[in-house]
């Protein structure tokens, strides 16, 4: 209501002034009507009908109370110590108990040599635990010291073409009966190299002539339907002075075969063996890690006696044959 009641009592020769002002609380936000200053509590005046702090200010609303702070969050655990139940790191921080390298340090907000707080990963920055540079070009694999290097096993094989002379003499005689001719050439040999550059094994070797030449005396003519045919097989020798390179020198010691057969002849063919000697000098280049291939000369001489005959000791046959060869080398 907001109105005091007066009520006046006459008769007992005073006036008793009761006032009981019962004041309805105005709804919140709402300021109090009146229609004199009396009517407003407090230092408030009535202005316009309205009760209003004095100069006219509208009154104001109360002021909501502030929030009461939640708990603060839980700090990151001591290094070495556990962390506290429920704590989470936070992104970009090293896990707790961490004493390694690849992590900012504490506080750390950004820069040069790490990624930002909660990178997650990707280009533009190095592995957690980087050290800055480039990594270590990785040696070359160690060189094959076999390749290119004249050891371990050999075997030789040669093609080409020789010249073969015979001069047979008898003893007390001045006859001599000369066979010559030209041919194939061939050569095989199977080796090791107890020392590099240096070949010890067996061969094969020889020269093969059809239709000879033949000469006694004033006599001279061609063997027709005929071989003669001189081989060797010995031990071999092959020198590399320098295990690098392709230039060496061979020998053969050797057993000497010679023989003459004819196609329309039913007799035994003449046979005649003895010693013989073989030198030969040749160059191989490289075409593979182990092979080579080259040319090789070699001159083999040998000193021979027939098998038959009762006078066979006082024949000598002298065998002197050049020939160049191409040749294939596994070594």
């Amino acid at each position: 209501m907001g109105q005091p009641f007066v009520v006046r009592r006459t008769g007992l020769g005073f006036s008793l002034v009761a006032a009981s002002l019962v004041l309805l609380a105005p709804e919140e936000g709402q300021a109090q009507s009146c229609t004199r200053d009396t009517d407003c509590p407090g230092q408030l005046v009535c202005e316009g009908g309205t009760c209003a702090p004095e100069g006219g200010a509208a009154a104001q609303p109360p002021v909501a109370p502030a929030p009461v702070p939640g708990p603060a969050p839980a700090a990151p655990p001591a290094t070495g110590a556990p962390p506290p139940a429920g704590y989470q790191p936070a992104p970009g921080t090293p896990p707790p108990g961490y004493q390694g390298q690849g992590y900012p340090p504490p506080g750390y907000q950004g820069g040069q040599g790490y990624p930002p707080p909660g990178y997650q990963g990707g280009q533009g920055y190095p592995p957690p635990g980087y050290q800055g540079g480039y990594a270590p070009v990785p040696p070359p694999p160690p060189e094959d010291e076999t390749v290119h290097f004249h050891d371990g096993f050999y075997l030789r094989m040669g093609i080409g073409v020789g010249f073969l002379k015979s001069t047979t003499s008898v003893d007390g005689s001045d006859e001599e009966v000369e066979i010559t001719g030209t041919g194939p050439a061939l050569e095989f040999a199977l080796g090791g190299t107890p020392t590099p550059g240096f070949v010890i094994g067996g061969a094969i070797s020889g020269v093969s002539v059809s239709e000879p030449d033949m000469k006694m005396g004033e006599y001279s003519g061609t063997a027709e339907d005929s071989t003669f045919t001189q081989s060797n097989i010995g031990l071999l020798f092959d020198v590399y002075p320098s295990p690098e390179q392709g230039f060496h020198i061979q020998g053969l010691l050797g057993f000497g075969v010679a023989s003459l057969t004819s196609d329309n002849s039913d007799s035994d063919d003449d046979d005649a063996t003895g010693g013989s000697l073989e030198l030969g000098v040749g160059y191989e280049g490289w075409v593979g890690e182990q092979w080579g291939i080259g040319v090789l000369g070699r001159v083999t001489v040998a000193k021979l006696h027939p098998t038959e005959g009762d006078d066979a000791d006082e024949v000598d046959i002298s065998i002197f044959t050049p020939a160049i060869l191409f040749t294939a080398t596994y070594h």
